[in-house]
């Protein structure tokens, strides 16, 4: 459908960072960039006014939203919140073609990082995370985990992505829980990942302020 297709577009140029925060949102542009008419770019821009990515003045000009602290802190907070339950859950259904996924995409991070790639990584990374979440089998917790925007926060974050070698054994490590199906586990290593992933990211302080 056309709607979405703008919708999703002009989502991952603002996830992305291609459209600054704070940048204004004019219409017209934006139509002639995505190649579409006024009325699906609009619903698109409500849509995003709605899920907190896009914010509109009294005027009605729409500007993209930018992140707080407390959007931050909040955003930390869901993620460590849902992708712990999610790890959970995915251990009790996990199948092979899922983990086989999970692995490649562990390699994946690692070779783009060792290359140098940073932003590729980034987005496998997040791929992975959220491919977790999607294979659970909960529609409520996906959506949750989709509006907290998480990529969004990953692509301000300016920290250190870590060790190539590291990052590739941990994600695997976090595979192989899956797999096993030990759900207390897996759990405990989701909640335990994403601190360490906030530390890197944010900062020691920073992490106190937003552990559970």
């Amino acid at each position: 459908m056309k709607q979405h297709r703008v919708y999703t577009q002009l989502r991952d140029a603002i996830y992305s960072g291609r459209i600054k925060p704070g940048a204004r949102l004019v219409e017209r542009r934006l139509a002639e960039e995505f190649q579409t008419s006024r009325v699906p770019l609009r619903e698109s821009l409500l849509r995003l006014t709605t899920e907190g990515l896009v914010r509109r003045s009294p005027r009605r000009t729409s500007y993209v939203e930018d992140l707080t602290a407390e959007d931050v802190a909040e955003i930390w907070l869901m993620r460590q919140t849902l992708e712990p339950a999610a790890a959970r859950l995915a251990a009790a259904k996990s199948d092979k073609s899922f983990i086989a996924k999970l692995h490649r995409l562990a390699d994946k991070m690692a070779d783009q990082l060792q290359r140098g790639r940073r932003a590729a990584s980034a987005e496998s990374d997040l791929e992975f995370h959220r491919t977790i979440v999607e294979s659970c089998g909960s529609a409520r917790l996906l959506r949750a985990y989709d509006l907290s925007h998480v990529p969004m926060l990953m692509s301000r974050l300016k920290g250190e992505r870590g060790n190539p070698d590291i990052l590739r054994r941990q994600h695997h490590e976090y595979a192989c829980l899956l797999e096993e199906g030990d759900g207390d586990a897996a759990e405990r290593y989701a909640r335990e990942h994403v601190v360490d992933i906030a530390g890197r990211m944010l900062g020691g302080g920073a992490v106190e302020e937003i552990r559970l």
